[in-house]
């Protein structure tokens, strides 16, 4: 996931491809079993399992979605001033 994050983060476009296909590549299949393994070790199973494998990718593809975004359209420091004021007001 850290990989798909990186790939995300360097070609922000590739996001809305990413949650509407799935995800394919040279390590994808590796990537699934992985993180079959994984839950599976650390006591999912059956539907739990499968909804906590579809979580993580679906996770990571938001998150790396919203920070090119971030990135991409926002001067940092007018944005933190932005929201600091908002939050002092609330």
């Amino acid at each position: 996931m850290t990989g798909l994050r990186s790939v995300l983060l360097r070609h922000p476009w590739a996001a809305a491809l990413a949650n509407s296909r799935p995800l394919m590549g040279p390590h994808a299949l590796r990537s699934s079993e992985f993180a079959y393994t994984a839950l599976a070790t650390g006591g999912f199973d059956g539907v739990h399992l499968s909804s906590a494998a579809a979580t993580i990718p679906h996770y990571v593809i938001g998150s790396a979605s919203s920070e090119a975004v971030w990135r991409k359209r926002s001067d940092e420091a007018a944005t933190r001033s932005a929201v600091d004021a908002h939050l002092r007001a609330a």
